[in-house]
């Protein structure tokens, strides 16, 4: 096994693949649709070469890198960088026309969005950015997409790694300012209470993310 979320697990596949498993028996299917239309847009995707298990299990193309939260802790200097390639991502998924088979995000929007767009679910691999985990992609609003960005940034719990958890609130306010100088800011605040309802929904959410969530809405 190379890594563990809160839905999903990643296991070698040979050499240059990955196979995902699903941890609460649910289809992947929609996902690797969702995936294999972003790439056939531009956006830097793993390809997904097959279905496994009922759609349980897929597998797609490894890439090599760390996370963006990885290097930009290696390379602290790039947080400019790293917010603008954050920025970019959300451009190109947005530019995308939302097909009628997605879920709909319920704010009216026609757009693809990704819903999970954050440094953990970016591999900056040797050809450049690549998104993953499309799992709460689905026909919304740019606005709340980038503002769910926001809300991930601002509130997602820290490592349990002492030293990284540090490390990781060090870096946070200062990528969330660069990240909100590509937006319009009204705009995207406007857009940040349903942002953070989408995210309450979330069964996984810890105690002390729901605090923060709530502590960010009633800021200024």
């Amino acid at each position: 096994m190379l890594a563990a979320g809160r839905g999903s697990q990643i296991f070698e596949f040979g050499t240059d693949r990955v196979l995902r498993r699903s941890l609460h028996d649910v289809s992947l299917a929609r996902e690797a649709n969702v995936m294999e239309l972003a790439r056939g847009f531009g956006v830097p995707v793993p390809a997904v070469h097959e279905l496994r298990a009922n759609d349980r299990e897929m597998v797609m193309d490894r890439i090599p890198g760390p996370t963006m939260v990885d290097w930009i802790l290696r390379r602290p200097w790039q947080l400019q960088r790293a917010a603008a390639i954050l920025a970019e991502l959300h451009d190109a998924v947005h530019r995308i026309p939302a097909p009628s088979w997605l879920r709909d995000a319920g704010d009216g929007g026609d757009v693809l969005v990704h819903l999970d767009l954050h440094p953990l679910n970016v591999i900056m691999g040797p050809r450049g950015p690549v998104l993953i985990d499309w799992t709460n992609s689905a026909r919304g609003l740019a606005e709340t997409d980038v503002a769910l960005t926001w809300v991930l940034l601002r509130t997602g719990e820290a490592p349990a790694n002492a030293v990284m958890a540090r490390l990781v609130d060090r870096f946070r306010g200062g990528l969330i300012r660069a990240f909100l100088t590509h937006f319009e800011t009204a705009t995207i605040h406007d857009a940040l209470p349903y942002a953070a309802e989408l995210r309450l929904c979330d069964s996984t959410l810890t105690d002390t993310e729901r605090v923060a969530i709530t502590k960010l809405l009633q800021s200024p």
